[in-house]
């Protein structure tokens, strides 16, 4: 079996450990282990210790880097699109400025 992407659920990620991971996970630079602990009525020291056993801080390293590539060819491919736009555009003018000369 494949293992998984450091950013999913791992065999030693607990049930409880896990929803927090993803709430920490996809805050963004938002991200907080306080934020967290708030959020779902726990002890900072608890948080504290499933972020230190469960690596989320190369977990949530490596999600980030996930999610920039993902928007880099997501932007490359629309910046493609963009472009044939413009020299489609571009030729449609220099064919009407041709016939009108």
């Amino acid at each position: 079996m494949k293992e998984p992407k450091l950013w999913e659920r791992q065999k030693t990620d607990t049930t409880k450990s896990w929803e927090a991971f993803c709430i920490y996970r996809d805050m963004g630079k938002e991200r907080s282990l306080v934020k967290v602990a708030e959020k779902l009525s726990k002890s900072d020291t608890l948080l504290y210790r499933w972020s230190s056993q469960h690596d989320w801080a190369e977990r949530v390293g490596e999600w980030d880097a996930e999610q920039d590539r993902i928007i880099c060819a997501k932007l490359k491919k629309e910046i493609g699109s963009m472009r044939k736009r413009h020299a489609d555009l571009a030729t449609e003018m220099l064919v009407k400025a041709a016939k009108a000369l």
